[in-house]
């Protein structure tokens, strides 16, 4: 009797630390750069994540700092809706002490200034419902003409339809890199990303490698 209520003790602080993974921890890297797909065109990204998250506890002892590390592996698809619109579905899996949790966002990227500034606004789900909102600000410096591009952005984290209704002010900053032969066709993307919870103290850091497909560029050189 005492090990199962162990066990179902156990199993409930791992759907906490979970549900903490993500409510005070949420995805913040972008794995895009401020281009669009171009209207009728498919890019994919899939891409892998390792996390490091450091909860500050409220008591003075810093010994009573939470730090949890977990991993994520994702997959982007992005179809130009216009020359200047792309809408853009993400899928993520979180894994964490043996435990797997999926999540998934959709939402429109508008360009500002062609190439080099972009707006995202992605809705996350969990549980197929409304989570979070992440409006981002996603930037494009040309390194090396169409082979090296340096992708910085810049985003606020909102709780919407009350998922989390004691979550504070996030924002997160995100430092990645497009490396390729051909930016048109495929890029490598590096990326650091780091989310500070202003209220709470808390932070997360990750780091991410993911392979952007234009699809349509792909295939047709190949004919």
């Amino acid at each position: 009797m005492k090990t199962g209520a162990k066990k179902i003790g156990l199993g409930l602080v791992l759907m906490m630390a979970m549900s903490t993974l993500f409510r005070c921890a949420p995805i913040a890297s972008e794995m895009q750069s401020a281009r669009l797909a171009g209207k009728g065109q498919v890019e994919v990204t899939p891409q892998y994540s390792e996390i490091h998250f450091r909860q500050v506890s409220a008591m003075p002892d810093e010994s009573k700092n939470t730090e949890v590390k977990g991993h994520l592996l994702g997959l982007q698809a992005a179809y130009g809706v216009t020359n200047t619109m792309d809408m853009r579905l993400r899928v993520e899996q979180i894994r964490f002490r043996g435990n797997t949790q999926y999540v998934f966002s959709v939402g429109p990227k508008f360009s500002l200034v062609r190439d080099r500034i972009a707006l995202f606004v992605p809705i996350w789900f969990v549980d197929a419902k409304p989570a979070q909102t992440q409006p981002t600000l996603v930037f494009t410096l040309p390194v090396i003409r169409n082979k090296v591009e340096f992708n910085p952005s810049a985003k606020t984290i909102i709780s919407v339809s009350g998922y989390d209704p004691m979550n504070g002010l996030m924002i997160a900053f995100n430092a990645g890199f497009a490396i390729s032969t051909d930016l048109s066709r495929w890029a490598l993307r590096p990326e650091y990303s780091v989310v500070y919870d202003i209220k709470g103290g808390n932070r997360l850091g990750s780091f991410s490698l993911g392979l952007s497909l234009n699809l349509n560029t792909i295939l047709h050189k190949g004919k």
